[in-house]
């Protein structure tokens, strides 16, 4: 039930770990994680999203658009709306979000990161790269994915790749 866990797990599991993500907003450390917080995708782990979860009559039934599942680096959950992008390096309620919502540093062409909307990652200094996923070393897939309201003072406000190969 908590995904930050079920990564942590994975690291020990070893490859080829997949991990099913019910709809809902997840925070790296939930509310109470620092700046430095992150969702960091071990090698060789698929993360799936869009699930209807426990509860539902077919908790394995996948719908990316019906059942969205959100990776936000909002750990306060107070970031205001913002009518110009412009305005979300500044905007005052994101000093607090997290640098990088998600890591694929280090994640090979195994791992994928699929089915998700990533949002409100703030990349500033001293981490000014990929407020969305910062990758570096990773060759990982992403796919089905959103990202949105994410900042990045220097580069890659959704996704940032430095030594890295994506698909």
């Amino acid at each position: 039930r908590d995904l930050q866990s079920a990564l942590i797990q994975a690291r020990s599991s070893g490859p080829d770990v997949e991990i099913r993500v019910a709809a809902g907003t997840y925070r790296p450390a939930g509310r109470t994680g620092t700046r430095f917080s992150t969702f960091q995708l071990p090698d060789g782990t698929q993360l799936y999203g869009g699930y209807a979860g426990s509860g539902a009559p077919d908790p394995d039934e996948r719908d990316v658009v019906g059942h969205q599942t959100i990776l936000s680096g909002d750990l306060k959950g107070n970031d205001a709306a913002v009518t110009d992008i412009g305005q979300l390096l500044t905007e005052a309620s994101r000093t607090d979000n997290c640098f990088h919502v998600v890591t694929g540093s280090g994640a090979g062409p195994s791992s994928r990161l699929d089915g998700f909307v990533i949002t409100g990652g703030q990349a500033t200094s001293p981490y000014s790269d990929g407020g969305g996923i910062y990758n570096e070393g990773a060759n990982l897939t992403i796919a089905n994915c959103l990202f949105r309201h994410n900042a990045a003072a220097a580069s890659g406000a959704g996704v940032f790749n430095v030594h890295s190969s994506p698909m």
